[in-house]
């Protein structure tokens, strides 16, 4: 379906999420950045399994590969925050108005 729609902006599934991981922690970047060739963002949650998928270092990693980070479902204010500061690109929540507060004051 993606291949008949390649303007659509995508995330990847949880099998090449593992993969990308496993390249974030080796500092495999240019790997990384292979398998993630027509992504543009990796939309995960803080953990994966008991794993964390989200840290500081992950996230410049990520970056580096040239995807943004979107976090979800993150619905409270002091991990809003902490994401923040480690520099992701996105936090889908479900507390919009607690999300609106925080970016105001940052």
């Amino acid at each position: 379906m993606a291949r008949q729609v390649p303007q659509v902006l995508r995330s990847p599934g949880v099998g090449r999420m593992a993969i990308v991981l496993l390249c974030a922690r080796l500092n495999l970047t240019n790997i990384g950045r292979r398998v993630l060739q027509g992504f543009f963002a990796l939309q995960v949650p803080p953990r994966m399994k008991g794993i964390s998928v989200v840290t500081p270092m992950l996230v410049s990693r990520y970056h580096a590969m040239g995807v943004e980070v979107h976090v979800w479902t993150v619905n409270d204010a002091a991990q809003m925050r902490l994401l923040i500061s480690w520099g992701v690109d996105g936090i889908v929540t479900d507390r919009a108005d607690l999300a609106a507060q925080i970016l105001s004051k940052a």
